[in-house]
């Protein structure tokens, strides 16, 4: 961008829209996440059939009721719900550390440092509580 604009700050500022942009991408995969186990357990809790998993001896009866217990996470999958939880935390310890190692050449932009800090810890304190929900 540089290179075509000959502007260094509208690099500068685009990578500042970018990070502020991840930061609240990672707030709307939480609340996705958070949304989604939320159903779930309600699912779970109101439809105690899908509670009988070990009472019945017949192996189709387990398969399907793991089956439904399966068909409540995206694509049928709980690993999707489990990488984007990693996701997430890599995200943040990502972001963390390019502030960190950009320090200096992010505090000569127009974004203090404190709301950069501001974005990361909070985002991710939302993510920690939510999760832990």
């Amino acid at each position: 961008v540089t290179w075509e604009s000959g502007d260094p700050t509208l690099v500068g500022t685009s990578l500042t829209w970018i990070f502020f942009a991840g930061m609240a991408a990672f707030i709307l995969i939480t609340w996705l996440v958070y949304n989604k186990m939320k159903q779930i357990f309600k699912t779970i809790m109101h439809e105690k059939t899908l509670w009988n998993v070990h009472t019945d001896n017949t192996g189709q009866v387990r398969d399907d009721l793991a089956k439904s217990q399966r068909s409540l996470f995206w694509g049928g999958d709980p690993n999707l719900v489990i990488a984007a939880i990693q996701f997430m935390q890599f995200g943040y310890a990502v972001a963390l550390a390019v502030v960190l190692i950009f320090w200096d050449s992010i505090k000569k932009g127009d974004v203090t440092m404190f709301w950069y800090l501001v974005g990361i810890f909070g985002c991710y304190t939302v993510f920690v509580m939510v999760t832990a929900q």
